[in-house]
């Protein structure tokens, strides 16, 4: 589908469709300037089947569980969960923010696999143990917490094009975050309490000085 506005909405799962042909040949599912979709009691895509999207300025998505969705270029997406985990993948620049109706009113971000900016109005948190942030760059930012003591979140700054990437993370409350391969490059890391970071390499500033 391709228009100014792309409105789908439904009681179910919005479901990938597409013919073999058309998914080799990269046509996306949904196609235009803004969009919405929604299921009222279900989900968007499968983990295994996402929803595959070509939005050029906004796309809105909602619903009762996961919203699995895949963008090959940029995107600006504002997705909302109840019951749920958001896992969305961008190949390109990607930024994912929600609103204060997430999971159930608590504004929190249940994170599965994402690579992207993430701005959550509450806490950003690991949905399940196999949670990931990957990207370049990794730019956080939460009204609440940032991962916890229990279950820091597992982040990736060396997984996109480069091989290598920054991490920059803001919180009203506390920060607990874990890098899961090499070495840590910190932008910018600012907590309203305590911070902890992890990583299995060595820890140093955008500008190259150890700082663990």
């Amino acid at each position: 589908t391709a228009a100014d506005h792309v409105s789908v909405q439904a009681p179910g799962i919005l479901a990938d469709t597409r013919t073999p042909e058309q998914k080799a040949a990269g046509t996306p599912n949904i196609q235009g300037t803004t969009g919405t979709l929604h299921s009222t009691d279900a989900q968007i895509g499968t983990e295994q089947a996402p929803i595959t999207v070509k939005i050029t300025d906004h796309l809105t998505a909602s619903a009762e569980e996961n919203v699995n969705l895949k963008s090959q270029e940029d995107l600006y997406v504002t997705a909302d969960t109840q019951n749920g985990k958001l896992n969305i993948d961008g190949d390109q620049n990607l930024t994912v923010d929600n609103t204060a109706a997430s999971a159930n009113g608590s504004g929190d971000m249940p994170v599965g696999t994402v690579t992207a900016e993430l701005r959550a109005v509450g806490d950003i948190l690991g949905a399940e143990d196999r949670s990931l942030v990957s990207a370049d760059q990794i730019i956080l930012s939460a009204g609440g917490s940032i991962g916890s003591p229990e279950d820091p979140l597992r982040v990736d700054t060396a997984s996109g094009n480069t091989g290598s990437g920054t991490l920059t993370a803001t919180a009203k409350d506390r920060i607990d975050l874990e890098e899961i391969t090499g070495d840590l490059t910190i932008d910018r890391v600012v907590s309203g309490t305590d911070t902890v970071l992890m990583a299995p390499g060595s820890m140093t500033d955008a500008n190259g000085n150890a700082t663990a």
